[in-house]
């Protein structure tokens, strides 16, 4: 028998209170990470009905899950979107996918909370139909409808854009490392997903926020200080570059970094009910010659089981190659029996802008499962930019989005 406990078992209970018992990855990622991504789709299909085939797969998938630890899904996403300007003129049209297979292999799980997998996102993005990206039709609409991560929706080839170890220890505190998709860990809010209701970057990805590629080497640390309250330190590569795999750019020593600090009323509703403080920090750019940037974020989420509010506050020094120095966004979306509505509204104030120019964006969309795993988006965007050089009169945005989820 040893003298003195092993330093994790001595450590830990130090400083981190007792975790209340749910899947680690409900609150080391928000709700684009791969295995939220994986399971949220298989929980519907398993709890709605629908046609015996898809039930069956979902079961098949949980078999595999439980007898192998392999958790997989492949997810494509396609966007159409219309400007009001013409609706003759192609070029005010705009088109783009995205396909993604997602997986997940759990190397062990104890029955004292410590867990240890690795996971993997393979990533492809393309504009469809001889079209322009749904990302180079914003930069004519406004910064604001920008997604910061480097191109939503815009074409670039093939891309690891995840392959991390996550380690949990007595499922209260975990730590990331490898390539992560820095959007689902940096500020992350149930707002800040594509695949929720939101297309424009106000409510998906603050404009005030810092970014990198969609993939980047880097370390995220999470963990409960208490069963109501979090707190996370990370560093990302800040040189990744969305469709590029490169161990080069970390050489240059220059991160995306961030400390957070969040409360929450119901920590086995943490992915939805939250209250966070997020302080980043991005090093100058040698390359493009981007100042040094930092900024605080607030974001608040809450559920009251159909309705969920949400509201977000970005401050920032103008640097790090931020598209604004401030951003607001509030809105909710509405769970109803057949679907879901969902209803923002955000102002941004441009990097480059005097005080007197800003934008502010409206934006609602219903979406709806056809089947489980299959789901139509309608969405509407109201954009009034600044004066130049947008041009005035696009500023109704009406998109379709198609949702496949297997």
């Amino acid at each position: 028998m040893p003298l003195l406990p092993a330093p994790r078992k001595l450590i830990l209970p130090l400083i981190f209170a007792s975790a209340p018992a749910f899947a680690a990855n409900e609150w080391m990622e928000g709700p684009d990470g791969v295995l939220n991504q994986i399971e949220q789709e298989d929980e519907k299909r398993l709890e709605t009905p629908g046609p015996e085939k898809l039930l069956s797969y979902a079961r098949w998938k949980q078999a595999i899950k439980d007898q192998y630890g392999l958790s997989f899904g492949v997810q494509y996403l396609a966007l159409a979107q219309q400007m009001n300007r013409s609706t003759s003129d192609s070029s005010h049209k705009s088109a783009g996918d995205i396909f993604r297979i997602n997986g997940s292999f759990e190397g062990f799980d104890t029955a004292d909370g410590d867990a240890g997998w690795v996971e993997w996102r393979i990533e492809n993005r393309h504009n469809i139909f001889g079209l322009k990206g749904p990302m180079q039709a914003g930069e004519e609409a406004g910064i604001a409808a920008l997604n910061p991560a480097e191109g939503y929706l815009s074409d670039f080839h093939t891309d690891l854009a995840v392959l991390n170890w996550t380690q949990v220890f007595n499922n209260r505190i975990g730590i990331a490392i490898g390539r992560l998709s820095y959007a689902s860990y940096l500020d992350a809010g149930y707002f800040q997903s594509f695949s929720s209701g939101f297309l424009n970057s106000a409510f998906i990805a603050s404009p005030a926020v810092a970014f990198t590629g969609v993939g980047a080497l880097g370390v995220s640390i999470k963990g409960f200080l208490t069963p109501n309250i979090t707190a996370g330190i990370q560093a990302h590569d800040a040189n990744a570059r969305s469709g590029e795999f490169s161990l080069d750019t970390i050489r240059q020593g220059e991160y995306l970094s961030a400390i957070e600090l969040g409360w929450t009323p119901d920590p086995y509703r943490l992915d939805i009910s939250l209250v966070q403080l997020t302080l980043w920090h991005k090093d100058p750019i040698e390359k493009t010659g981007a100042k040094e940037g930092y900024g605080l974020a607030f974001n608040a989420v809450l559920d009251t089981d159909r309705l969920i509010p949400f509201l977000h506050v970005a401050v920032n020094n103008s640097g790090g190659g931020v598209n604004a120095r401030s951003a607001v966004s509030t809105g909710l979306e509405y769970r109803a029996h057949k679907g879901i509505w969902s209803l923002g509204f955000a102002w941004a104030e441009p990097v480059d802008a005097s005080s007197h120019e800003s934008e502010t964006m409206a934006e609602g969309s219903y979406r709806f499962d056809l089947v489980a795993g299959l789901e139509l988006m309608l969405d509407l965007q109201y954009i009034r930019p600044r004066p130049v050089p947008v041009q005035q009169d696009r500023r109704w945005v009406g998109s379709l989005r198609l949702h496949i989820n297997l």
